[in-house]
């Protein structure tokens, strides 16, 4: 007896129940990023402005990267930054003195919103200051009484460190390079760019040295005040969806 042949279904043609948003988003992505970070340094621009020179910008670009890792809506990141030296001069006789920072921050997120594309998170962790100084020792902007062994050196470079707690908001879009819902064996590769803005409350803070000698008396740089941060990654994510 003849039977008409039955119409494939929907479910044997492929893939089944992955479709729609995801319900969580697993990520690994390393970045490069470019942060604007407005440190305290108000005590730091008083001496200077007492030497005669001119002030520190109030916010410096910082450059760097990192790697995040997320898991279970739990984001865990570590990224360093580095700004380019800022020349500070002397109006009445030209001297010069140069001013950098770096920061290293270690932080926890948590994914509040994943969409299809894109996902929102707050953030806290830890970041590691540091402000670099240099400075003709015969004609230091700072105290010039704290570098009279120094002398006979043409340059001195002096550091302050400095620990601060990160609180952020953070929001991230991820563009696959491949269907998401046909991942390979390794995931869905692809893009992420991630934007936040936060703000570094100091915790601590270190006074000058110059190798392992302590310089007392300067006023010191806080990492304290509020940034915005723009990452570019490559990522390599594996997500989940709910069944229909």
């Amino acid at each position: 007896m003849y039977a008409e042949p039955q119409p494939a279904t929907a479910s044997a043609a492929a893939s089944p129940a992955e479709s729609g948003p995801p319900t969580r988003r697993d990520l690994g992505s390393i970045f490069g990023s470019y942060r604007v970070l407005a440190l305290d340094r108000d005590a730091l621009n008083r001496e200077l402005a007492r030497n005669g020179f001119s002030s520190a910008a109030a916010a410096l670009p910082l450059y760097g990267f990192g790697l995040d890792v997320s898991w279970n809506h739990f984001r865990f990141g570590v990224d360093v930054s580095q700004s380019a030296s800022e020349a500070l001069k002397r109006a009445n006789d030209g001297a010069e003195a140069s001013l950098s920072e770096s920061l290293g921050s270690f932080d926890v997120g948590y994914d509040v919103f994943v969409g299809r594309f894109f996902s929102v998170y707050p953030l806290f962790g830890l970041s590691f200051g540091t402000a670099t100084l240099q400075l003709d020792p015969a004609k230091a902007p700072l105290m010039p009484a704290a570098f009279s062994k120094y002398r006979s050196d043409k340059q001195v470079s002096i550091d302050a460190s400095s620990m601060a707690t990160n609180w952020a908001l953070g929001f991230t879009m991820f563009v696959p390079f491949v269907d998401p819902h046909k991942q390979t064996r390794f995931g869905t590769p692809g893009i992420t760019l991630d934007v936040r803005v936060g703000y570094l409350w100091g915790v601590s803070n270190d006074g000058w040295q110059e190798g392992s000698a302590s310089l007392s008396g300067l006023p010191t740089v806080r990492t304290q005040g509020p940034y915005a941060r723009l990452a570019l990654g490559i990522a390599l994510g594996r997500e989940s969806y709910a069944a229909h």
